[in-house]
């Protein structure tokens, strides 16, 4: 029997259909049926195709157009070979995974019957959302390092603001190491930057378990966290490209695996996600370049583990106004480019007073481990952003113009109020201790 301590060992193939009791008292499964991973990986997809719909069967493949070539121009080809009937959407580079753009799978002919989502993670986002609207089984080609393959929920835009959406885990993921290995220098710091910030949500999902008594698994705390450590290794040996892609892929699956397991988004949803997205956000209303999703998590995790370890390091904060509420919704509507009511919306309301100072109490009386904890994370990232600097030609020189001290202070001020989750921003936010990063910004 499979003990989920032993994940980490386990070979990827053997991580599908599990059902694992934990010590935390919870029994995680993972529905996913089969992971196809290696090279020549993508030779086994009419198999999984006619296993999930039989021999000969229509599929209708969502693909990305910077990977098409490569990923799903090369599934289609394999599949047409093996007789099955395949049409296929391409998306346009750049274009965001919005619920706009996941409606026009929702247009595939009506005797389909697997989608396969073909190229990064925004894609294959897509693709779950619309399998779960459909009905259908899908399966994911993957043409990046991203670890939400295998997650259970998606990451869709809605109304400018990036909701997550629960949806449903793939019937099989194939991981073709012969198609990574030749990614470009952004594809692969952005595998890389999505598990080195791992950090950094792992610290949030903690500290919001003491404060709110949000449900923690510290088995599968550690195991993502072990995944993130390792993503260094094969640079940190100048590992070959294969072998680099190989390692970095496997670790990718792993920490995907993890998010089925835990069926929530916490792994992939601490202060880090928010701030990335809030950056995206910004850059999306400025028509300035976006860097990939991957790249601008672990920027926002280098930002963030300092903020924390700051924060944490300071017994006294010294007395600030609370937040203004109204201050914040129209900054979101006027730097964000989102309509004021939606805005409004957003901004979550000030705690009870009885309710912030018992918060407040646990802040004070876990100050300690939390510190801890932020030291500890804040020299992980650390060690990581030198590799991840060095990932890059010009030794990541890219990232002092990326964004401003303005634009970290703009978006981490307003991040708490774009995402659900519980983070240490959150607290922050209602201390007050984010709103002067707002004025004078309007």
């Amino acid at each position: 029997m499979v003990k989920i301590e032993t994940l980490n060992t386990i070979p990827i193939g053997r991580l599908v259909n599990l059902s694992l009791p934990c010590p935390c008292g919870q029994t995680h499964t993972v529905e996913t049926r089969d992971i196809a991973f290696g090279e020549g990986a993508l030779e086994t997809l009419p198999a999984l195709v006619e296993a999930y719909a039989g021999p000969g069967a229509r599929v209708f493949i969502a693909a990305g157009a910077d990977t098409v070539s490569v990923c799903g121009g090369n599934a289609r080809k394999i599949l047409a070979a093996r007789n099955f009937k395949a049409d296929m959407l391409v998306y346009e580079s750049g274009q965001p995974p919005t619920r706009q753009n996941a409606d026009r799978i929702l247009n595939a002919p009506e005797d389909t019957r697997v989608l396969i989502g073909a190229g990064g993670g925004a894609v294959c986002d897509m693709v779950k959302y619309a399998a779960y609207k459909l009905k259908l089984p899908c399966i994911m080609v993957a043409a990046d390092f991203s670890d939400s393959f295998l997650s259970p929920f998606s990451m869709i835009g809605n109304a400018g603001f990036k909701e997550i959406y629960v949806t449903v885990a793939p019937a099989a993921l194939v991981m073709d190491v012969n198609l990574l290995q030749y990614a470009g220098e952004a594809v692969v710091g952005s595998g890389f930057g999505a598990l080195a910030a791992k950090p950094v949500a792992l610290s949030d999902w903690y500290i919001s378990h003491v404060v709110t008594g949000e449900g923690y698994c510290p088995a599968i705390a550690e195991l993502a966290l072990c995944a993130s450590e390792l993503a260094a290794a094969p640079f940190k040996r100048g590992a070959g490209a294969k072998a680099r892609a190989a390692e970095l892929a496997e670790l990718s699956v792993r920490s995907s695996v993890l998010t089925q397991l835990l069926k929530n988004s916490r792994l992939v949803n601490g202060g880090e996600t928010h701030l990335a997205h809030a950056l995206e956000m910004l850059c999306a209303a400025q028509n300035r370049t976006r860097r990939l999703y991957g790249e601008n998590l672990f920027l926002a995790a280098a930002f963030l583990s300092k903020v924390y370890l700051k924060f944490f390091s300071e017994s006294e904060k010294g007395f600030c106004p609370p937040p203004d509420l109204n201050l914040r919704g129209e900054r979101i509507a006027a730097r964000f480019g989102v309509g004021e009511a939606e805005a409004m919306s957003r901004v979550k309301p000030y705690p009870e007073a009885d309710k912030f100072e018992v918060t407040r109490h646990k802040y004070a009386e876990y100050r300690a481990d939390f510190l801890s904890l932020a030291k500890r994370a804040a020299a992980r990232v650390a060690e990581a952003h030198t590799i991840f600097k060095r990932l890059y030609a010009d030794a990541g020189y890219w990232i002092k113009s990326c964004y401003s001290a303005e634009d970290y202070g703009l978006c981490m001020s307003l991040a708490p109020d774009i995402r659900e989750k519980y983070t240490v921003l959150r607290h922050m936010r209602d201390e007050g201790l984010l709103d002067r990063y707002l004025l004078g910004s309007g």
